[in-house]
């Protein structure tokens, strides 16, 4: 449930800041009031991520109860690119935990360029490479990081792939950009 929570709200929320602190650029003409407006709603976004992340540790220690709603797999992935970005899927029959596993991992890396290297382009491959499931994202470098984060989602990640028995490998590219690589046993369907 706490990486749930994470995935699912860090990603809403970064976005939420994201457009508010992008706004007075994107939006030509806006007076002092409103981007005052703007500058608000992205700080109470940014401490709303704040609030989430201090409860993921108690929510990670706690029961959970069973989801009765569909999880988003490898099929929803393309959704999750940003303008710019390319996405390229090229594999649907996977099982289902390995799809919500690659549909997180992209999500998170995204948000992850989103936050830390702003303006940057993405490209998304995911594909099987024999009996695995080869998962890479890998963004361009951006404007300056917008800080925040308390790599909740880099350990969210990696939990997610240990499940199955993959590695993760993350790291920085010599262009300054960041790499986000996931390599998930298929197993059985």
């Amino acid at each position: 449930m706490a990486r749930e929570m994470h995935d699912v709200v860090a990603h809403h929320m970064s976005m939420v800041v994201v457009r508010c602190e992008t706004a007075p650029y994107r939006l030509k003409g806006l007076n002092e009031e409103a981007e005052q407006e703007f500058a608000e709603l992205g700080q109470a976004a940014r401490e709303a991520i704040t609030d989430m992340q201090r409860l993921l540790g108690v929510l990670r220690t706690n029961g959970q109860e069973l989801e009765r709603e569909p999880q988003p797999g490898i099929s929803r992935i393309p959704e999750l690119a940003r303008p710019g970005d390319e996405a390229e899927v090229d594999v649907d029959d996977v099982p289902e935990a390995v799809g919500l596993t690659a549909y997180r991992i992209v999500q998170e890396a995204l948000t992850n360029a989103t936050r830390h290297a702003p303006g940057s382009k993405a490209s998304v491959h995911v594909h099987r490479n024999d009996d695995q499931l080869d998962v890479l994202v890998i963004n361009t470098a951006g404007g300056p990081s917008m800080g925040g984060g308390s790599g909740q989602g880099l350990v969210g990640m990696r939990e997610r792939v240990a499940v199955h028995g993959g590695t993760l490998t993350v790291k920085s590219t010599e262009d300054g950009g960041f790499m986000v690589r996931a390599r998930i046993p298929l197993g059985d369907k």
